[in-house]
């Protein structure tokens, strides 16, 4: 499926039925790193996938996006197919998104998931 954002195409999958899980892919990955457990989790579950902006099957805003334009790009997602509190799993850097949107978003948070990433800001030096 696709959702119009800031005159970009966003895409994203929708499965199944039952609590939210919001599945946010890794850097230079795409919601395809998802296709062999999103099958599984929509059994019981309401199973979204994004393609984060410049990634896979979606546009780019610019030359670089910031975790909050992402988080904002995730929030558009959830706002159209109408999903007011998720679970979030956030994908090695992504989890930067997942935080950004947890932090902006409490409210609509039912569990948060970092998988392979970190709560602490990454050492550059």
């Amino acid at each position: 499926m696709v959702l119009a954002y800031k005159n970009v195409d966003i895409y994203y999958t929708d499965q199944g039925k039952g609590t939210a899980i919001i599945l946010i892919h890794g850097f230079l990955e795409n919601a395809s790193m998802w296709n062999d457990i999103a099958p599984e989790l929509s059994k019981r579950n309401r199973v979204i996938t994004i393609d984060l902006l410049g990634h896979g099957k979606s546009d780019c805003l610019g030359y670089s996006h910031s975790m909050e334009i992402f988080s904002e790009t995730l929030e558009a997602v959830l706002k159209h197919v109408r999903i007011r509190k998720c679970i979030l799993v956030g994908h090695s850097l992504r989890g930067y998104v997942a935080l950004a949107f947890a932090e902006k978003n409490p409210q609509k948070i039912k569990g948060l998931c970092l998988m392979n990433s970190t709560s602490v800001e990454d050492d550059i030096d």
